[in-house]
């Protein structure tokens, strides 16, 4: 037990030890700093995802980080994998490479399907929305203008 104690004691040492140098740290360099938001960011959002899935409200800091390392592991092999089968027919990576990667796991398939055919669709009515509003604006310049004259 009191071994248990010290190690706690230590490990809470190193990490004191490290907040009290990142600071200094950190002010100089934007990369890390940034870097260390968007791990912040992804790591409030895997806490959220894991409360959805059943996980306490505030899941201990070492599960999320068991969490982020899997998926970010997952992730980096999907992308590899992708790469070396766009490698293989001597072109750039493509959408296509990642369907033809998950075609024999039905549920994925018709997910990343669906959001695919989501975001297209979410783009187009951007586009509209874009040339409405760039219409709307011309238009009232146009008479603006004429009734200027």
């Amino acid at each position: 037990m009191a071994a248990d104690n010290e190690n706690k004691n230590e490990e809470m040492d190193i990490e004191d030890d490290l907040d009290a140098l990142m600071p200094a740290t950190l002010n100089y360099d934007k990369k890390a700093k940034k870097q260390l938001r968007k791990t912040q960011a992804l790591q409030n959002s895997l806490s959220k995802m894991m409360y959805g899935g059943g996980d306490s409200e505030h899941p201990l800091p070492q599960s999320v980080q068991l969490m982020e390392y899997i998926i970010t592991d997952f992730v980096e092999s999907f992308c590899i994998q992708a790469q070396n089968l766009a490698e293989q027919n001597e072109r750039a990576v493509r959408v296509e490479d990642f369907l033809f990667l998950i075609r024999k796991d039905v549920h994925k398939y018709k997910r990343v399907s669906e959001l695919l055919e989501f975001f297209g669709d979410l783009k187009e009515l951007r586009k509209d929305d874009w040339n409405a509003i760039h219409t709307a604006h011309v238009d009232t310049k146009s008479m603006k203008q004429k009734r200027n004259k």
